[in-house]
């Protein structure tokens, strides 16, 4: 699984995801991409939260994602 960090060899999945309801999760990049969708799908499946990917391509580590209201 790679998370692109711009100047690292990886970056961390924290740092490309962040919740924009209470019941979803975005993703910065593809998340339908990742190696361990299926495992991160029965946490996330147990806890009620369906993902948005925000795009079509690498999922990359932009710091988190936080909604300012």
């Amino acid at each position: 699984m790679v998370f692109i960090l711009k100047g690292f060899d990886y970056g961390f999945i924290g740092g490309c995801c962040g919740k924009i309801a209470k019941n979803i999760l975005a993703v910065a990049g593809n998340y339908h991409s990742l190696t361990e969708k299926s495992k991160i799908d029965v946490y996330l499946k147990s806890k009620n939260i369906a993902v948005k990917s925000l795009y079509i391509g690498d999922i990359t580590d932009i710091g988190t994602i936080i909604i300012i209201k």
